[in-house]
């Protein structure tokens, strides 16, 4: 009987997985694509179908399926276990205390709040007024159901009996979210009471918090209130609707932010479901990095009045730095996507959705129509507004593209604006470098030239007897790459009748006979050659193979030589003439071997 790790990795393809975060390239029979983990302009990540692995040749990091989401999302082993067993359609047994944390115990508390909530909105007779509410903005029972809407009752404890009658904690209440502790004396009272609640999901689609709204006009507590930050709840991390929306976002190659909950609800309802919002803060860089998962274009549609504007300048601001390509979706004065829809219908609002305009277009039309541009303090005031979101734009092509038009509109000349360009993006550039952290780690040029030699011949197992031959486990560099070779000679005498070409059975017989650790290795190596090349044919694998070896014995030789430079220095410090004529003969041997690599 499969285990429940094995049963999910049965389930979960690695390729399927990883292309709902990064755009993977097929680049023979393994996949490439620039790694998530560190910037780079040259695709170093890849993808194993036949092994289910991956590994980045220029961070370093590399594993499966369960360390991929374990390192792309934050997770502990039990929460990516729990996030794959999900995708996978594995029921796990959470009595297990391995896969059992308080995060997941948060998680779990959260969903059953939820289905808590949306039982009494459906059920009972203290909902009638979150019924009505819903009726009136015209929510069906079939989105009612598809997002769990729910009613937290009016009750200072209601909900925390319900909960801790299923074996919660007040103290695991709390840490949820959905307790506050009292002001004066001891204990908790509910949270949320009286309320409409909307779970906000994670993208993966475990609840992990609550939006939760007023139904009474005259209220004097603000109109909504959410989960504050927990160990599972992060507003600046979490986007409303991106579990649902996710997967059109991709097919439409676009995703729609905007600003409510009920926005959201009311697209998806009426069809158009590539539509997002962030949770009671504006756009993050971490929102951007989410979405970038599967799209780079965004469109914003905020509410006209000041507020909504401020916060989809602040979102445009952010988007750009993150290099998406940006559009703004204008609606009618007084009009949100919510009432909008309603108003008109879902082609109205697909069609004002496809006429986003390119966010420069937005401020030029925004700022320079109507404006006097014959005047000089007008130009100047222009000129202070937008020229700053230029240099926000991170692709040079369409920056230079933008201060063209730039110039061209307020007939200004274009050195003077790219002069004053440079000045703002000395200032922003630094900026943006923060915001996207560098985790490369940097290997040096030996044990690169070591992993591409282990890289062409594991691709091409008759370059073996030419390697073994020529060079000697101490000419490569690093322990592993040395306890690799050294393995592979041994093996290699032993078994070198298994040896017939592209025959997988010398390398299954290989891998098997290694430790765990030296198996994961190979594993990478093997992944290696398709990050440089895809056709590469054997002969130009052989001509390859020979130059590494020649780099690597001098590299080898150069590196001895310098160590024997440094102990004769010693020994003749020390009048030790014995120990000198020992090492000055060494350094001959040395010396003659890489006369005669040259």
């Amino acid at each position: 009987m499969l285990s429940s790790i094995d049963e999910i990795k049965s389930k979960v393809d690695i390729v399927d997985l990883l292309s709902e975060y990064v755009k993977l390239k097929q680049a023979g029979v393994n996949w490439k694509a620039n790694c998530p983990f560190h910037h780079e302009k040259t695709p170093s990540f890849m993808v194993s179908r036949d092994k289910q692995i991956w590994h980045c040749f220029g961070c370093g990091e590399g594993g499966d399926i369960f360390t991929f989401v374990q390192k792309i999302e934050g997770l502990d082993f039990s929460e990516a276990l729990s996030v794959l067993a999900k995708k996978a359609g594995v029921i796990l047994q959470h009595e297990d205390p391995s896969i059992t944390n308080q995060r997941t115990r948060l998680v779990d508390i959260n969903d059953l709040a939820a289905r808590y909530y949306h039982k009494v909105l459906l059920e009972s007779s203290i909902a009638q007024s979150a019924r009505d509410y819903l009726a009136a903005r015209s929510v069906d029972a079939a989105t009612i159901d598809e997002w769990q809407l729910g009613y937290a009752p009016d009750s200072w404890d209601q909900t925390s009996n319900f909960l801790k009658k299923k074996g919660y904690t007040e103290q695991e209440i709390f840490l949820a979210g959905l307790s506050v502790r009292k002001e004066k004396g001891a204990g908790f009272y509910d949270r949320f009471r009286g309320r409409l609640t909307f779970p906000i999901r994670d993208h993966n689609g475990r609840v992990v918090g609550f939006s939760a709204r007023t139904l009474d006009p005259d209220a004097k507590e603000a109109k909504y209130v959410n989960t504050p930050q927990t160990p599972i709840f992060n507003k600046g991390q979490l986007l409303f609707g991106l579990d649902k929306a996710k997967q059109e976002i991709r097919k439409q190659k676009v995703a729609v932010l905007v600003e409510g909950n009920l926005d959201v609800i009311t697209s998806h309802q009426y069809g158009v479901k590539n539509v997002i919002a962030s949770c009671g803060t504006a756009l993050t860089i971490d929102h951007t990095k989410l979405i970038k998962r599967y799209t780079e274009n965004l469109s914003l549609c905020f509410d006209p009045d000041t507020a909504g504007q401020l916060a989809a300048e602040r979102g445009i601001d952010i988007a750009l730095l993150e290099g998406m390509n940006v559009r703004v979706i204008t609606l009618p004065d007084g009009e949100d996507p919510d009432k909008f829809i309603k108003n008109n219908n879902a082609d109205v609002w697909r069609a004002r959705v496809t006429a986003a305009v390119p966010v420069m277009d937005y401020y030029f039309d925004k700022s320079v129509v109507g404006a006097d541009i014959t005047r000089s303090e007008i130009k100047k005031e222009l000129v202070a507004k937008l020229l700053p979101v230029v240099a926000k734009i991170s692709d040079q092509v369409s920056q230079a593209h933008w201060l063209q038009q730039l110039a061209e509109k307020l007939s200004i000349p274009e050195n003077i604006l790219r002069e004053a360009l440079s000045g703002l993006m000395r200032k922003i550039v630094p900026s943006r470098d923060k915001a996207v952290p560098v985790l490369h780690s940097q290997m040096s040029r030996q044990e690169m030239m070591s992993e591409q030699f282990f890289a062409l011949m594991f691709n091409f197992p008759d370059l073996m007897p030419l390697a073994v031959e020529r060079i000697a486990p101490d000419a490569l560099f690093g322990d592993k790459s040395k306890d690799l070779y050294t393995s592979l000679i041994i093996y290699y005498n032993n078994n070198r009748d298994s040896l017939t070409g592209k025959n997988n059975q010398f390398m299954e017989g290989f891998t098997s006979y290694l430790d765990k650790g030296l198996a994961e290795y190979l594993n990478q190596m093997t992944l290696l050659i398709s990050k440089d090349s895809e056709d590469i044919n054997f002969e130009q694998a052989r001509g390859e193979i020979v130059k590494i070896i020649k780099d690597l014995k001098k590299e080898y030789i150069n590196s001895e030589l310098q160590k024997l430079r440094e102990q004769i220095k010693i020994a003749e410090k020390a009048g030790d003439s014995n120990e000198v004529k020992k090492l000055s003969e060494q350094f001959s041997y040395f010396t003659d071997q890489l006369y005669n690599l040259s």
